[in-house]
């Protein structure tokens, strides 16, 4: 087992691995940081094993069938080697001095003996580092504190509380490289980069022989220095003082212990950062780009669907005591009585040889099972799931044993799958043209299906009740602005000044001359006002009726009518825009006037209305208290009113008063100004 998980593990790093080499180079051509890339893979190479173990039921597989409507069957899948192997398997012996328990677990002991020795090297590590901190002393740079060491760094020492040590003899260099060191360093310090690589180091005491890891924590820490390289540059310093520390620092490199980052690199490193800071953009670098991201995404899928071995927590348990018989309801006749070998062989889920597969069937009958085995409860809460099981096919075809690989993590479902198992009958697999029993791995799964479409019943009419009737073209309003003024009588008054507003949807039966024939309430607004008044808006309307293959057809369409009121002073909201799923009309109530008895204009039913000391007046009530129009910014003559504009041209109505109108349009706008955009 050790050796099948070491094997899965080394393929998770390596297509993670792939996964951010291709990602470095999608965002490298773009200048984006790609140190987020290689920590990611780092994580998963130590996550993904961990919860592939752990919970195989979570992680994604391949072999998984796809998920299919109500409660069905996935593809049997033999447990074991396939028949390609068959003569090898069954005539080799084992190979002589080779154990594979033994084997396991002296890696499983290396592996330990691994991870104790990182734990250690590291603990030594830190102690020479704890000791030798101790003759390090504090200083200023550039108004911040570091520390100076004999020989270490420059770099960025800690974990939890960090601190950049620079080497003496790092204050020879010249000024402005001098700076550019500490400003590297300081940017390291600020972005947490000591604390990805200290998580890298971490997942290689985790997994100290795979290689693919280590070989991600080295381009991590190249990475990172990718990035505080581009950031520093960002800041707009000059890309030749800092290629010029670079090589200086770099002709004096030492090893700092446990830095996560460091100016300081070998001399490979920094001619990589010198290449990748003065290297110009890529051509066809958006073409490069979806390149290096779709092999990023394979190797992604690759992983999810990468087959994992068996261990003991999802490896199938020995099966219980007893036949699990098939249901009551359906005939079968008893197979003769097993020989002990054969007892044997079914006693657990073991490779049985065969040549051609067991084929259910009676499908039918199994499916009228799986219906009658969802438990009620379950079913009525819309709570499905997949069981997968182990299931011994005798040479009869007949199902005589069970046992839960995979279970659902609902007893109930478990159980419903191993009633439907026992109702299965086969055609038994072959081998050699001789019937013979069989281990299958069986995925049963549970699911609430969609209720049907109602279509109407025999010598009913399309137009009693809604339907699916086929059409290719919607139906088109015709008569929006006859449909705007009907919603606005039709909202009930009682209502609407009580500010009670809401949404009624409608079914509609629009017939082949575009008239609504018939209708019904879909959905209730939850007053028996609104859903009356939204009938009544509904006769009015008229359609280019629906086609089908070019022939007008009748047709049921679902319809909503808002109603909702606006409280507050100045206009209503301007009317939206008319559409074939929604029709609202606004309606405005009055909460005060202003004291100084100057109007406060509002607009209902598509017309001005004028108050003036919380009386509505007409405009009978005199040219003076006229509000001033303006369209698109156009002043308009003092005979035209808003009921000669179309309510579906206005796109914003914004009311003026008092002096702010006059300062914008002087004294021509003393009774306000009503300023109106329409669509262009």
């Amino acid at each position: 087992m050790v050796i099948a998980w070491i094997g899965y593990c080394l393929l998770i790093s390596a297509l993670l691995g792939l996964a951010a080499f291709a990602s470095e180079r999608a965002l490298g051509h773009f200048r984006k940081p790609v140190r987020w890339a290689w920590f990611a893979a780092i994580i998963g190479s130590v996550t993904a094993p961990v919860v592939a173990f752990l919970a195989p039921g979570l992680f994604p597989s391949a072999a998984s069938p796809p998920l299919a409507t109500m409660a069905n069957l996935g593809d049997l899948v033999v447990a074991g080697p396939g028949p390609a192997t068959l003569g090898a398997a069954a005539s080799a012996d084992p190979a002589p001095g080779l154990d594979a328990g033994a084997v396991s677990a002296s890696l499983g002991w290396a592996w330990a003996l691994l991870t104790m020795g990182m734990v250690v090297y590291l603990a030594r590590a830190y102690w020479r580092l704890r000791g030798e901190m101790r003759t390090w002393t504090p200083s200023e740079l550039h108004g911040s504190r570091v520390m100076l060491s004999d020989d270490r760094g420059p770099a960025v020492v800690g974990v939890g509380c960090s601190v950049v040590v620079m080497p003496r003899w790092i204050s020879a260099l010249e000024e402005r490289l001098l700076r550019l060191v500490f400003i590297h360093e300081r940017e390291h310090q600020r972005a947490g980069d000591h604390r990805l690589f200290a998580a890298g180091i971490a997942a290689l005491v985790l997994m100290p022989w795979n290689v693919f890891l280590w070989w991600q924590v080295s381009r991590l820490r190249l990475a990172i220095e990718f990035d505080c390289d581009r950031r520093v540059l960002a800041r707009g310093e000059s890309t030749r003082d800092y290629a010029d520390a670079l090589l200086a620092v770099g002709s004096r490199v030492s090893a700092p212990l446990l830095a996560a980052a460091a100016f300081a690199e070998r001399k490979p490193a920094v001619e990589r950062r010198l290449r990748r800071m003065t290297a110009p953009l890529a051509r066809l670098r958006v073409t490069r780009t979806l390149g290096a991201s779709g092999v990023a995404a394979l190797a992604i899928i690759l992983v999810l669907g990468a087959p994992r071995p068996e261990t003991a927590m999802n490896a199938p348990a020995a099966p219980a005591d007893g036949l699990t018989l098939p249901s009551e309801a359906i005939e079968w006749t008893e197979a003769p009585v097993p020989s002990a070998e054969e007892i044997a062989a079914a006693d657990r889920p073991v490779f049985i040889p065969f040549d051609t597969d067991p084929v259910l069937k009676n499908g039918p009958e199994v499916s009228r099972a799986l219906t009658e085995a969802y438990p009620a409860d379950l079913k009525a809460e819309g709570t499905g799931g997949r069981v997968e099981l182990w299931v011994y096919i005798d040479e009869t075809g007949v199902v005589r044993r069970s046992v839960i690989k995979t279970t659902s993590g609902i007893d109930a479902l478990d159980r419903a799958a191993m009633e439907v198992a026992g109702v299965m009958r086969f055609q038994p697999a072959m081998n050699r043209d001789q019937p013979t029993a069989v281990w299958v791995s069986q995925w049963i799964m549970f699911q609430v299906a969609p209720a049907p479409v109602e279509t109407p019943a025999s010598g009913t009419s399309q137009a009693d009740r809604p339907s699916f009737i086929p059409f290719d073209t919607h139906p088109v309003l015709q008569n929006a602005g006859d449909v705007q003024r009907a919603l606005q009588d039709a909202y009930p008054r009682d209502l609407r000044d009580a500010g009670i507003g809401g949404r009624v949807e409608l079914w509609l039966y629009v017939d082949e001359s575009g008239v609504v024939a018939n209708q019904q309430v879909k959905t209730p607004s939850g007053h028996e006002g609104l859903d009356r008044g939204a009938a009544e808006v509904a006769e009015v309307m008229r359609f280019e009726p629906a086609k089908n293959r070019g022939e007008e057809t009748a047709v049921w369409i679902s319809q909503w009518f808002t109603f909702q009121v606006m409280e507050g002073r100045g206009p209503a909201a301007p009317p939206q825009p008319l559409t074939i799923n929604d029709f609202t009309v606004t309606g405005v109530v009055v909460s005060d006037v202003d004291q100084d008895g100057e109007a406060d204009v509002l607009v209902r039913h598509g017309t001005p209305i004028i108050v003036v000391d919380g009386e509505i007046q007409g405009r009978a009530a005199g040219e003076t208290l006229d509000p001033l129009i303006v369209v698109d910014g156009v002043i308009q003559a003092a005979d035209v009113a808003l009921a000669d504009l179309r309510a579906l041209d206005i796109e914003h109505v914004e009311v003026l008063k008092g002096s702010l109108a006059r300062e914008k349009y002087g004294e021509a706008a003393r009774n306000g100004v009503i300023e109106i955009t329409t669509r262009k």
